[in-house]
């Protein structure tokens, strides 16, 4: 993963905010809240780009020997330069001293540390499989307007305590859009794998708990 570096923020969230070109798209789109109740078709990343509006919900399909294994999910934040850029949460690899996140909050570079990220789409995890736009949730609730989603996100950038089963990177997107913490794949993991799944979920929380309390 390739975490934008050539862009200088420098924790300036007014800059930041002015940084995107919105030209291409409708202004009440980017200054009011917009449901968009659309889930396209699985399809290649180009393909998807052509579709894509502020705010949009993406997920990137994980599949070994064929079969689905997980989802990633990204949210679109609009065009900078040209380039699509997304907000997710994703592991830190590899981060050269140049390649730093918009925050001065300590990096981490435990390949096992994850955090809250900006990067170019094409940078994306699993960006050469099947990708599409998923907004379900818009038929249940009202997301934010897109204003709003950019400056939460760049305010959560940095260390994020990660956990797939309490607060994964579907969490993550549903909070930036919508303000709730909700996971479709994780509620599936945990009831395909009942009871099993009771005692993984205890020892997790735990877990993500004690990570939460060591950072908040």
């Amino acid at each position: 993963m390739k975490i934008l570096n050539q862009y200088e923020f420098k924790d300036d969230l007014e800059n930041f905010l002015l940084s995107f070109n919105d030209e291409k798209y409708e202004i009440n789109n980017i200054n009011e809240s917009s449901t968009r109740p659309y889930k396209s078709e699985w399809s290649n990343l180009e393909k998807i780009k052509i579709l894509l509006k502020p705010g949009d919900i993406l997920e990137f399909e994980k599949r070994m020997l064929g079969i689905k294994v997980y989802s990633h999910f990204v949210i679109f934040l609009g065009i900078i330069k040209n380039d699509y850029i997304i907000t997710h949460l994703a592991k830190e690899e590899n981060i050269d001293d140049d390649k730093k996140l918009f925050n001065n909050k300590v990096l981490f570079y435990n390949k096992r540390i994850y955090s809250v990220q900006l990067s170019r789409i094409e940078d994306a995890a699993f960006r050469h499989g099947k990708v599409r736009i998923n907004n379900k949730q818009d038929k249940y609730l009202i997301p934010f307007n897109i204003k709003k989603i950019r400056k939460t996100s760049f305010n959560s950038l940095g260390f994020y305590p990660y956990n797939s089963l309490f607060d994964n990177c579907e969490h993550f997107v549903n909070r930036m859009r919508y303000g709730v913490h909700y996971s479709s794949q994780a509620d599936k993991a945990y009831y395909k794998g009942f009871p099993l799944m009771s005692y993984i979920t205890i020892f997790k929380y735990i877990q993500w708990k004690r990570k939460r309390s060591n950072i908040y």
